[in-house]
């Protein structure tokens, strides 16, 4: 179903058929998919249980993420590409959807599995490797993909909004706990998910 979707999306869109063309509704309707998605997965995720984990979970995200932009960067290479476009190539093999994978294990009634909260912390940790690799890739202006961005020009975005979700994370988690402790008795699963959104 994921692959159909992605295929009718390219050939509907504006690079084939040309039925949808409206750049700005598709990056609104992208942007507010992906969100959706991500709340979704949130729903299902324990910040607790990812920290409970957190060596095994790292040097095996690790080991997954660097096999994976080997083959990726050789295979950009191969084909006779630059450095920075081998780069490129390297880090999107790298990458999964979190989406995807929390979608299929739900369809197939698997999230209950004890493995599953160990694949999905590795998948979060896939998603913060491939924000950082974005704000890397969008800071460069030449597009051919052949200047270095400044470290300023990537850490500091990084940090800014590590420190923002940090702060609203704390703060909202201890407003929704005295919240939910006060209306508990009468909060259903549809009420809760509602409020959470």
């Amino acid at each position: 179903a994921v692959v159909g979707l992605l295929l009718v999306g390219m050939v509907i869109g504006p690079n084939m058929l040309g039925i949808v063309n409206n750049d700005e509704i598709i990056n609104v309707l992208a942007e507010l998919g992906a969100a959706l998605l991500l709340f979704s997965i949130g729903l299902e995720f324990s910040l607790n249980k990812m920290l409970g984990s957190s060596i095994r979970v790292i040097v095996v995200a690790c080991a997954i993420m660097m096999v994976l932009f080997v083959v990726g960067y050789e295979a950009g290479i191969l084909m006779g590409l630059g450095y920075l476009q081998s780069i490129l190539i390297g880090a999107s093999f790298s990458f999964s959807s979190t989406a995807i994978f929390v979608r299929q294990m739900s369809h197939h009634k698997l999230l209950d599995s004890p493995q599953v909260p160990t694949l999905i912390s590795v998948l979060v940790i896939e998603d913060i490797f491939a924000v950082t690799a974005l704000t890397f890739f969008s800071s460069i202006k030449n597009p051919a993909l052949s200047a270095m961005p400044s470290i300023n020009a990537i850490l500091i975005p990084i940090l800014y909004s590590l420190v923002i979700m940090g702060f609203v994370y704390l703060v909202l988690s201890a407003a929704f706990k005295r919240t939910m402790s006060h209306f508990a008795p009468i909060l259903t699963q549809e009420y809760i998910i509602l409020l959470a959104l």
